[in-house]
C-alpha cells in the first residue's frame, strides 16, 4: 500500500512519526490520517489562542465520529500532518481537485468521506511538532482564514460554535463576577469555573500548554470568538487575507 505523507513547511516529524501514522492506517483501515502535532508557541497571543485547538477537539467536538461516521458534518482535519492513500488520492484528482478551496485540507478530507472513505483524525503530539504561527497578526489572519471556511461557510454552524464557546467557556466566569450581587448564581458559577479549570489543567499537562491559559480561559475564548466573527466577515465579503495575499471569490 502506497501512502502520500504531507507535512507543512513549518512542521517537523519525529523519528517515529511515519511508523505511528502507518499503524493508524493499518489498525483503523484509514484512507486518510490527519493529526494535530505538538504546537510550539512563542508570543503571548500564540500561547493564548493555539491551545484552544485541543480544547475544541476534546471538550465538545465528537472527534471519534470523524472516522466512525460517514456523515461529512463530523469532520476534522489538519494540513500540518496529512497522509492519504495513493489510490484514493489519484481517484479524487489530488489537490488539483480542491485548488480553489481556501481550507484545502478540510476540502480533500470531505471529498474522501463523501466518496465512502475513512478519515482518521489523530493526536499527533508524538508524530510531529509545529510552529503554526509566529506572531499575533498571523494568529488573527490564519484563524480568520480558516474558521468560517472550515465550518463549510455555514452561519448556523458558526452560531452553534459561538454558543458553545460563550456558554461553556465565558458565561461561568461572568456568573461568578455577578454572584457578588446574585448569590444564587454562585453554585453554578463555581461548578462551571471549576470544570473549566480542571479541563485546562489536564490539557496543559498533556499537551505542554502554557499554564497562563488556565487563568485566562475566558479571555482566550473571547479572543477566539472575535476571530470567528472576523472570519465570517472576511468570507462573506469574498475577501480573505493571508500571508500577504488576498483571496477573492
Amino acid at each position: 500500500r502506497v501512502v502520500l505523507f504531507y507535512v507543512e513547511t513549518n512542521t517537523i516529524r519525529t523519528g517515529e512519526g511515519i511508523a505511528r501514522v502507518a499503524s493508524l492506517f493499518q489498525d483503523l483501515e484509514a484512507d486518510v490520517v490527519t493529526a494535530v502535532p505538538r504546537q510550539i508557541t512563542g508570543g503571548f497571543i500564540e500561547r493564548l489562542i493555539l491551545p484552544l485547538l485541543h480544547l475544541t477537539y476534546t471538550s465538545w467536538f465528537p472527534i471519534v465520529l470523524t472516522w466512525k461516521s460517514r456523515d461529512v458534518r463530523f469532520l476534522a482535519a489538519n494540513g500540518q500532518v496529512l497522509a492519504i492513500d495513493r489510490e484514493v488520492y489519484d481517484a479524487l484528482g489530488g489537490f488539483e481537485a480542491v485548488r480553489d478551496e481556501v481550507v484545502d485540507d478540510m476540502a480533500i478530507c470531505r471529498m474522501v468521506k463523501q466518496n465512502g472513505g475513512r478519515v482518521v483524525f489523530a493526536d499527533g503530539f508524538e508524530i510531529a511538532r509545529c510552529r503554526m504561527y509566529s506572531s499575533g497578526r498571523e494568529v488573527w489572519e490564519g484563524f480568520s482564514k480558516n474558521i468560517f471556511e472550515g465550518l463549510d461557510g455555514s452561519p448556523l454552524a458558526l452560531g452553534v460554535v459561538m454558543a458553545l464557546y460563550g456558554g461553556g467557556f465565558i458565561l461561568p466566569y461572568i456568573a461568578l463576577a455577578m454572584s457578588t450581587r446574585r448569590p444564587d448564581l454562585l453554585p453554578a458559577a463555581l461548578t462551571g469555573v471549576g470544570i473549566n479549570t480542571a479541563l485546562r489543567t489536564l490539557l496543559t499537562r498533556r499537551f505542554d500548554h502554557s499554564p497562563e491559559g488556565i487563568l485566562l480561559q475566558p479571555v482566550a475564548a473571547a479572543g477566539l470568538l472575535a476571530i470567528a466573527i472576523n472570519s465570517a466577515k472576511w468570507s462573506m465579503q469574498d475577501s480573505i487575507t493571508w500571508s500577504g495575499r488576498t483571496y477573492v471569490g
